[in-house]
């Protein structure tokens, strides 16, 4: 939802399922297991075949 820089790094006010409000580092997002994203709209998938150039 918000990105904010500060002094010890970049934070994120993240949603999760309940409409909640969490703060963590960008860090703890990309390396923890306490989070992931959840996709809610349409657009490419893993399941997708690979885009290729031609």
């Amino acid at each position: 939802m918000e990105f904010a820089s500060l002094v010890t790094g970049l934070e994120v006010v993240l949603k999760d399922g309940r409409d909640r409000l969490a703060r963590m580092s960008l860090r703890e997002l990309l390396t923890s297991d306490r989070a992931e994203l959840i996709h809610n709209g349409s657009g490419p998938a893993s399941c997708n075949e690979p885009f290729r150039v031609r």
